[in-house]
This record gives structure tokens, C-alpha cells and sequence, in this order.
């Protein structure tokens, strides 16, 4: 999940800016309990207590609040295949960030809803996340061109569009 990469953004942002962050994530097994009890260390090691919240199992209904409370989505996972949380958050008006390796980056368009770091790539994560941070009125204003361009993207219409596109390919 890259979770720690993201978390050495926000300490390497945290002395020129004023951060504050949201991890949301599912603990129902033993490994994302471990992962939880190894971020919540890092959190704690950081120094970041004041400026991280961690919520776990939130509810699928409630999700859009968080979405609607942040400016920015940083998806820093490595190689997830399709990850919907991207289109929810465009789809919230969230700028996103996302890795190279992001199955669904194609609905960033950078600079104006996002952008999109190397993969596994520290300096590249801080270069955006600076990027997104400077550039906050400027994506502020796209706001609502941002939530059509993904209305239409996503919109049944469209699909039914593309649908059509590979039966007759």
C-alpha cells in the first residue's frame, strides 16, 4: 500500500505547510492488523500524531464525507489493478495522486484534476504533493469541470458507448 511513503511525504511537507491527513483503511484480518499497528508506529515515530487520523471499517455510506472534508486523494499503492477509490474521489471533486502503476490513472487528467507520480518513487510522491498543495486555488476553480469531465467519463451512457465499440470490434 505504500503507506509509509506517503507518511514520509507528508513529515518531509509537514515543516513548509500547514498538513493535515486522513488514512482510511479495512482491519478484518490479521495482516491489515499488523499493517495498521505498523503505520500507527510510524505515525508515532514521525511525529505526526497532530496531523494524521486513522480511521478503520468505515462504512461504505459514509465514505463520501471524507471525500467532500479533503482537497486531496493520494492513492500511493503499488500495482493495484483497478482501484474504484480513484473515481470516487474525482467523482467527489477530489484532486487525486495516484502511482504510475494505478490501473485507473487514466482518469487524471495532470494538472487538472491530479497527477500521477513514478511508482515507488519517494522524491516523485513529494514533487506532486507539493505540486497539489501550490496549485490548490487552481484546481479549486476546475472544481466543477472536474466532476462533469468524470460524469462522463463514468456515465451509463458511455458505457453503453464503449459497450457497443467492442461488439462491433
Amino acid at each position: 500500500k505504500n503507506h509509509e511513503m506517503f507518511l514520509k511525504s507528508i513529515k518531509n511537507l509537514n515543516n513548509r505547510f500547514k498538513i493535515k491527513a486522513t488514512i482510511i483503511g479495512e482491519v478484518s484480518n490479521l495482516e491489515q492488523k499488523n499493517e495498521y499497528f505498523r503505520i500507527r508506529n510510524l505515525i508515532k515515530r514521525y511525529n505526526l500524531k497532530k496531523k494524521i487520523k486513522i480511521f478503520k471499517n468505515v462504512d461504505h455510506k459514509k465514505i463520501s464525507n471524507f471525500y467532500k472534508k479533503n482537497d486531496f486523494f493520494v492513492l500511493p499503492t503499488t500495482g493495484d489493478l483497478a482501484p474504484i477509490t480513484i473515481i470516487e474521489a474525482l467523482g467527489h471533486g477530489c484532486k487525486v495522486l495516484c502511482s504510475s502503476s494505478c490501473g485507473t490513472k487514466n482518469y487524471i487528467k495532470k494538472g487538472f484534476n491530479g497527477y500521477i507520480f513514478q511508482d515507488n518513487n519517494q522524491k516523485s510522491l513529494d514533487k506532486y504533493m507539493l505540486k497539489l498543495i501550490k496549485n490548490k486555488k487552481k484546481f479549486n476553480k476546475n472544481l466543477d469541470n472536474n466532476k462533469t469531465l468524470i460524469a462522463n467519463l463514468i456515465s451509463e451512457k458511455n458505457f453503453i458507448k464503449r459497450f457497443n465499440q467492442m461488439i462491433n470490434n
